[in-house]
């Protein structure tokens, strides 16, 4: 993997497992609530669950990304990511739709329950979240602060 797909990988991972933090916060506050004979209580217990393995494998993909970004910057190799996860930029969103569909069918390829179908998985979900942080930050962008687009033109959405 280059630099520049390290520190895209390293990104789309970052945004997602902050979107999945921040829905597990979400979901627990919501849970607290519940009484202990609300049905929804179980179901919502299971999302809890899965959504926490979820945040513990991308936590671990993170970690591999970043040594592999660290090495390769301390190495001071040639395609090293040059800036911080923040600054690195989003992908473009039919970059990040061709992989998304790739990945469906390297899912739909596997074995059931195969690690090949979890890592299939995990990489759908990711780039899931990842495409739609990337479409809300284009939409974002082309709604410019004095309601043009980005270039201060007037152009209608």
């Amino acid at each position: 993997m280059s630099g520049a797909e390290t520190a895209h990988a390293l990104r789309a991972t970052s945004d997602a497992l902050i979107a999945d933090l921040d829905e597990l916060i979400r979901l627990e506050r919501e849970k607290r609530i519940l009484r202990f004979d609300d049905p929804r209580l179980e179901e919502m217990s299971e999302r809890i669950e899965d959504l926490a393995a979820r945040v513990l494998t991308s936590t671990a993909l993170e970690q591999e990304l970043s040594e592999d970004a660290r090495a390769e910057a301390a190495a001071g190799a040639p395609n090293a990511p040059p800036q911080t996860i923040d600054q690195t930029p989003p992908r473009e969103l039919h970059t990040i739709l061709e992989e998304w569909r790739a990945a469906e069918r390297r899912a739909a390829q596997a074995a059931p329950r195969s690690s090949e179908a979890a890592r299939a998985a995990l990489e759908v979900q990711r780039l899931r979240t990842e495409y739609r942080r990337a479409r809300q930050r284009a939409q974002q962008d082309a709604q410019a602060p004095d309601g043009g687009s980005p270039s201060g033109t007037s152009e209608g959405s």
